[in-house]
């Protein structure tokens, strides 16, 4: 393997967060990924100009993945290209990765960590009475959180190579995903619940309000992601109760 230096991974790793500053419609996030492996393959090619062109201009071509995952494909790459693999093997490789980790972060994050982290501040912003610590609970969260998995995944793929597969099976994301989807419904009803509270002086409006709110929340607990879309109609139905109640009462 070829002596990479400390530096050189801690550079590749920042410039991931321009991954998606020359994204276009012909390599999508090619362009960043080729800038994010540069240092590495700067080092490795040292001293071999046409090497290094030639690496780089294979990195180049289209690639698309989750931009919080996509640190493990550039480290899993850089530690092939450092220990000499094959570029038709890398190739392949990068073929093999980029789909499941685009799914796995949509899943991940965008259907399990963002909607869970913004629906329990919304539960907080309503029970406390103070939307900025809501929101300022919600930033410090969802940005920790994928800073700690960028850096994940990138430290694994360097430290894995090709064979980041069995790693990540071994984490179990995608299991993750699923609970933090189901915690994510669990949110929306406890969400329609603390509407519906608000709403117990409105009469009768008020006790169906509540009895939407303990459904949703009962639901959520049992079922999860299975059936959102009728955790969600709950609370736009409550929503629309309250605002009847109050319009009416």
């Amino acid at each position: 393997m070829k002596r990479i230096s400390r530096w050189a991974q801690v550079s590749s790793f920042l410039r991931l967060f321009a991954l998606q500053a020359s994204w276009n419609y012909r390599t999508l996030q090619g362009n960043g990924f080729a800038f994010a492996v540069l240092p590495i393959l700067r080092q490795v090619h040292e001293g071999n100009a046409e090497g290094l062109e030639g690496a780089l201009s294979r990195h180049i071509g289209h690639f698309n993945a989750h931009p919080y995952l996509a640190g493990l494909a550039v480290g899993a790459v850089a530690r092939m290209e450092a220990d000499g693999r094959d570029p038709e093997e890398i190739r392949r490789f990068k073929l093999a990765v980029k789909g499941p980790l685009g799914s796995l972060g949509d899943a991940l994050i965008w259907s399990g960590w963002r909607p869970t982290l913004l629906l329990a501040a919304m539960v907080v912003g309503l029970v406390t009475g103070r939307p900025g610590l809501a929101v300022g609970a919600f930033l410090i969260a969802y940005n920790l959180g994928h800073l700690a998995l960028r850096l994940l995944g990138f430290r694994i793929g360097w430290e894995y190579g090709s064979q980041v597969g069995d790693a990540l099976r071994r984490l179990g994301l995608s299991k993750k995903a699923d609970v933090l989807q189901s915690l994510g419904v669990l949110q929306l009803g406890l969400l329609v619940g603390v509407l519906a509270a608000e709403s117990l002086g409105q009469g009768w409006w008020g006790g169906v309000a509540v009895a939407l709110g303990g459904m949703g929340i009962w639901v959520g607990s049992r079922v999860g992601p299975r059936i959102w879309r009728v955790c969600l109609w709950l609370l736009v139905g409550t929503l629309g109760l309250v605002h009847l109640g109050g319009v009416w009462g």
